[in-house]
This record gives structure tokens, sequence and C-alpha cells, in this order.
């Protein structure tokens, strides 16, 4: 009789506030330690790639969130093994990183261990950040899908290049506000859960400051990696205004670049939540600066918001002195 596979539960970086939790994750079919093996062969990391794009959620399995013995919610997975809990506590978690369980509900034939995520909980710092990733610190070739496809499939983790000087920038602006508390430093990218493995991973190879990452539906197919370049990218807005929404208080640095539609999206956000917006930065990565980039920060500025259109991290660094932010 065939054994059937247990099930792999992945917990991401969770985040809350003063009454609630919002933790999230998926439940693979497969165990995942093919998850980034790379290595200097393109063949193995073209197999690697493959395996990231195939892999497969179990739908409609239900996951338990605990706070040690006890159980905080029960939801299920969806179509795509995706989980999200958003759960009011009857004591708020303490300011910093707070490591909370979870695990398959306990009636499931599986001996699945229950696995831990770490949920941070920002103190009112004078300023918290989100920042896209894709050619805003990680150079990607966003526009240019062939070179993009090669640094992907060529390049390990650690050996894919940010920006000169934007981790020094990152890292100043973390520890500038985190006087109070862990400030909230939020990744938010178009790009899929699939890929979460080499961003953590080219994350921690960089130093870059630790914090939640909000990526894009799970793939289960390569292909779909091939028709990403004409994807929407509404996902970062919606993202960007949950977290907008769940934190009124705070307010907000957001970061991005001018090949894909960060300045659309930020300006929207602006539209919407202005007195939370204290700066949008915008890495210019063209020949020349865009007009309608210029144009778009232009409307931000009209809004009483500053802006920054900058080629080199250093004079993103310098405004940001200028401006108080560190």
């Amino acid at each position: 009789m065939r054994k059937t596979p247990q099930p792999t539960i992945v917990v991401y970086p969770g985040y809350a506030n003063h009454e609630k939790v919002v933790v999230f994750g998926h439940v693979f079919k497969q165990n995942l330690s093919h998850w980034y093996p790379y290595s200097d062969n393109v063949f193995a990391n073209l197999k690697v790639l493959w395996k990231l794009f195939n892999v497969k959620g179990v739908m409609d399995i239900k996951v338990q969130l605990c706070k040690g013995t006890m159980v905080l919610a029960e939801v299920c997975t969806d179509q795509k093994g995706y989980f999200r809990f958003e759960v009011r506590l009857a004591q708020p978690l303490g300011f910093g990183w707070t490591a909370l369980d979870v695990r398959l509900a306990p009636e499931l034939p599986y001996k699945t261990p229950a696995a831990q995520g770490k949920v941070l909980r920002p103190a009112l710092n004078s300023y918290d950040i989100i920042s896209d990733i894709d050619d805003t610190l990680l150079i990607t070739h966003s526009r240019n899908f062939i070179k993009k496809m090669r640094l992907l499939i060529m390049r390990h983790p650690s050996q894919r290049m940010p920006f000169d000087g934007v981790v020094d920038y990152y890292q100043q602006l973390y520890l500038h506000n985190s006087h109070k508390g862990s400030c909230l430093f939020c990744y938010v990218s178009s790009s899929e859960w699939n890929l979460y493995p080499f961003i953590r991973a080219f994350s921690q190879t960089h130093h870059l400051p630790r914090g939640i990452y909000l990526l894009r539906s799970l793939n289960t197919h390569l292909l779909d990696l091939f028709a990403r370049g004409k994807a929407d990218h509404g996902h970062k807005l919606k993202k960007i205004q949950e977290l907008l929404t769940f934190y009124p208080d705070h307010r907000f640095i957001l970061l991005g670049d001018d090949t894909q539609k960060d300045p659309v999206l930020y300006m929207q956000a602006v539209r919407k939540h202005k007195a939370q917006i204290a700066c949008v930065y915008i890495r210019h990565t063209r020949k020349k600066p865009s007009k309608e980039v210029e144009a778009m920060l232009q409307e931000i500025g009209r809004y009483g918001i500053p802006f920054c259109y900058f080629r080199h991290s250093e004079e993103a660094l310098q405004h940001s002195r200028q401006m108080g932010f560190m």
C-alpha cells in the first residue's frame, strides 16, 4: 500500500496591532526540502525553478493558529493551499516579534508537525516603511524578460546584487525608526509566493532589515511565470491599503521604482490615505527620467506629500536626512 505523503506547513512573517493579529501561509502537498538548492549548473537550476512553479497546495484543509496550548482560531485553506488568519485578541501581543504556531486540525489523518511563525507588533515609531522589491532594491531588469530570466536561472541568491547603497539606506531607515520598538518594514511585490525562498535568501545574504513579505498569489505551473509580465499590479495596491487601514495611526514611507506601476499605485494610495503617507521615493531606472512619472509625482506633491525621484540610493538617503526620517 502506497504511503500518503505528509503535507508541509509554511508560515510567513505576520503582523499585529493593539487588538488584532494577521498570520498567513500555505499548506503544500510536497516536502519543500528542494526549495532552494541552487548551484552553478543551469540545468539543475531550471529543475529547481520547475519544482517551485509546480508546487501544489492542499485545498480545504483545516489549520489552527495557536499560542502555546491555546487555539486562537481555525480556518480552511483555499484552492491553492493558502490560509490567512485575522484574529482579535483578548490581550494584545507585546511589542516586537512573538512566536505563534500553525498546525493541522488534530482530527486530520496526518502527523505533520506544527510550524512556527513570527508576528511583529510595531510600536508607534516615527515612520514605518513599505518597499517594492524588483528594481527598487534588487536589480531584476523587470522590463527586459530575457535578462530577467537569465538572472533568475543563472544566479544564486547570494550572487544577485542590490543597487549600490540601498542596503545601507534601508538599514539606516530601519535603525532610526526603531527606537521605541521594531520598525514595520514591509516588502510588497508582484512576485509570486513561489519565489519567497529566493527573496528571503537574498534578503538574509545582504542583511536587509527584517520584515514582512506580501507577495502575489501562488502559481502552480512554470508557464505562469512567462505570462506574469502581462499581469496587473493591483495586488500591491490592495496590500498597501490593507496595511494603511490596519495601522491608522502610523505614518509610512513608500519606496518604489519607475519600471512598472509603482508611481500609479502610490498616487492612488496617497489619494485615499494622504494623512498617513510621509514621503514617496521612486528610483529612476530608465536612461532618461520619465515625464509621465514626473507628472504623477507632481500630483502627489499637490496633496502636500514630499517626494524624491532619485537615480542613486545616496540621493534618497540625503533626502531622508533632510526630511528628518533619520
